[in-house]
């Protein structure tokens, strides 16, 4: 529960404006272009991975003999989805020194915001700050996070933030989780190393990245690669935006015909050797503005090289992601809106999963 109030409080001289500019929000990709939905993680839930066979064959050596004993290779993960909240409770005072006065009730109904220009903000706002949460709750969230202040000293900036990461562990940790595993282990992800990202200031983890490092980063992705994702039609790189600038720059300095296509026609995607490249912007103003320890960003550069069917989110319904209950409570002169849905993320099989950081 929280209130909401203006930040800073617009100055009201009584006839100025009656009108406000709406910030246009961050560009956001469907969750369904990069990650697979599954609906109905209601509790915890088994994902079980079985398997396939191999070396079966062998000489007949005669009546009776050559029988083979094999085991079905299978592993397990499990979803455990844990229930989120989202509730604000705005009061008709915060916002009368503003030019929202004009579009209140009047009399006794003035705290009653429904079907009012106040209300109408309010839910926009909402609905496009609850979509980013959940973004930042995929990608970013671990339930261990800790801060800068800690010790020993975590990635997060600011401790009042842990909260807002530490609800599930997203496909982020999960990855590293995956990379840290030992190569022939079941689980193991392929890593690419990006050196700016180990540079000792911000400047140089910016300046350190070479023109043209994006198509370095895709080549030794692929090569890294298992060969079975590496045969996949439907293949992506996801991509930090800092790769997917350079990225295009790469292509516009050798006059591919295909960059002027791009810009042509969609400046949100790209294609290398049969992968769609995709920019992850979210991921950027999440590392930027809260994994900043002031000197360094923690990892700016990332890249992930996989199929959509591998980042899977769960929720018991994702439309409840947007399905605001908004209602006066009369007694405390309180509007309220309530939203709340049950989430949580998996990566599949990492056979399917190459990084790059």
């Amino acid at each position: 529960m929280g209130t909401l109030t203006m930040n800073p409080t617009l100055t009201f001289n009584g006839t100025e404006a009656r009108e406000g500019i709406l910030e246009v929000a961050f560009a956001k990709p469907a969750l369904s272009q990069v990650h697979t939905i599954y609906e109905g993680i209601v509790a915890k839930e088994q994902i079980a991975f079985l398997g396939r066979l191999s070396k079966v064959t062998l000489k007949d050596a005669g009546c009776g003999t050559g029988q083979s004993t094999k085991a079905l290779p299978h592993n397990e993960k499990f979803w455990e989805p844990v229930e989120t909240k989202i509730w604000l409770q705005p009061c008709y005072k915060d916002f009368v020194a503003a030019f929202w006065v004009y579009g209140m009730r009047k009399g006794i109904n003035r705290s009653d915001l429904s079907g009012t220009d106040l209300a109408d903000y309010i839910m926009t706002v909402l609905a496009d700050a609850v979509y980013e949460d959940a973004l930042r709750m995929i990608w970013f969230g671990d339930k261990d996070i800790t801060d800068i202040g800690d010790s020993p000293a975590g990635e997060l900036a600011l401790a009042a933030d842990i909260p807002y990461y530490s609800i599930i562990d997203g496909l982020w940790k999960q990855i590293f989780a995956g990379v840290a595993i030992g190569a022939g282990t079941w689980g193991h992800i392929p890593r690419v190393a990006l050196a700016p990202n180990a540079e000792s200031t911000k400047a140089l983890q910016l300046s350190t990245f070479a023109a043209g490092a994006s198509l370095t980063i895709f080549r030794d992705l692929l090569a890294a690669a298992d060969g079975r994702l590496r045969s996949a039609p439907n293949k992506v790189i996801l991509v930090s935006d800092t790769i997917f600038a350079n990225w295009q720059e790469y292509k516009e300095s050798k006059v591919l015909e295909s960059s002027w296509k791009q810009q042509d026609f969609d400046m949100q995607t790209g294609v290398y050797r049969g992968c769609t490249i995709i920019p992850m912007d979210s991921w950027d103003r999440h590392i930027i503005g809260d994994f900043d320890n002031g000197t360094t960003w923690h990892l700016p550069h990332r890249a992930v090289l996989t199929t959509v069917e591998q980042l899977a989110v769960g929720f018991d319904s994702s439309s409840e992601m947007q399905n605001f209950d908004a209602f006066l409570d009369k007694t405390t002169e309180l509007y309220n809106i309530k939203a709340g849905y049950k989430l949580d993320t998996k990566t599949m099989e990492h056979y399917m999963i190459a990084a790059a950081y």
